[in-house]
């Protein structure tokens, strides 16, 4: 029986990018093959020209790769390390997604730097995870207990609030940081930079309980999708977000439900 989820996602410009009349430059997209879920976000860098190109071509070309082969990788037999699996299934979307960000540069006649671009992408089945990330943002699960928010990936440690690294760059493989979960996700939550400083505590790099139980339990609720859409996106626009933040900020939330 196939698992199923209530998804949410919005992606909001900043308002620095409204001042100066800039698109949203981010994306996320998600799909539910048989009983896995899968879930991409992504974050066009502000100096690229083409950022949301790029942003939209790496969530698509992750999500269809995944669609069209890397779940069909993760139903096979268990056999050796099936880490190494799953490992594998994420690093090949990843290729994707960089072949499809390339393929955009190509059509615009521009350098693929114009379409650089982060990408955070998760699959999840019934008793396990694996999560990819090259960039900043998060991916942030918890099981039953939606007060107990723990990380997918191990974030990298920078000296710089805005040192991250890209797709589009040529060592982007040796970059993506890889996460496997052993048991059962109950809750999801993907998230850019832009709302890091009131989601993520910054000396430890680890998630802040608060924010994500009240997004969680709101999610189990059975609130239409359209109004819970609504209402994410007046969260990500409320006032006390952007204070703290001029960028873009893109939330993408999932739950299981019987």
């Amino acid at each position: 029986m196939a698992a199923n989820w209530r998804c949410t996602g919005v992606s909001v410009p900043g308002n620095g990018h409204i001042r100066r009349g800039v698109p949203c430059q981010d994306a996320h997209g998600w799909a539910v093959v048989n009983d896995f879920l899968i879930l991409a976000t992504a974050d066009g860098a502000g100096s690229a020209r083409y950022a949301e190109k790029g942003s939209l071509g790496a969530v698509e070309g992750a999500i269809d790769d995944l669609v069209m082969r890397g779940v069909g990788d993760l139903l096979l037999p268990a056999e050796g390390n099936h880490e190494k699996r799953y490992s594998a299934a994420i690093l090949q979307a990843f290729r994707s997604a960089h072949r499809a960000v390339l393929q955009t540069a190509a059509l615009e006649g521009v350098s693929s730097r114009e379409l650089a671009t982060t990408l955070l992408v998760v699959v999840v089945g019934p008793d396990c995870a694996v999560a990819g990330q090259i960039g900043d943002g998060a991916i942030v699960y918890a099981g039953q207990d939606p007060g107990r928010a723990v990380r997918a990936t191990v974030p990298v440690h920078r000296e710089h609030v805005n040192e991250t690294e890209f797709l589009t760059q040529a060592n982007y493989l040796d970059c993506v940081r890889v996460g496997i979960v052993e048991g059962r996700i109950e809750h999801l939550a993907l998230l850019t930079d832009g709302l890091e400083p009131l989601a993520i505590t910054f000396s430890t790099q680890t998630p802040l309980p608060g924010f994500f139980q009240g997004l969680f339990e709101f999610m189990q609720q059975s609130t239409p999708a359209a109004i819970r859409e609504k209402a994410v996106e007046r969260l990500l626009h409320a006032p006390r977000i952007a204070e703290r933040s001029d960028d873009d900020k893109t939330l993408l939330l999932a739950a299981r439900h019987a």
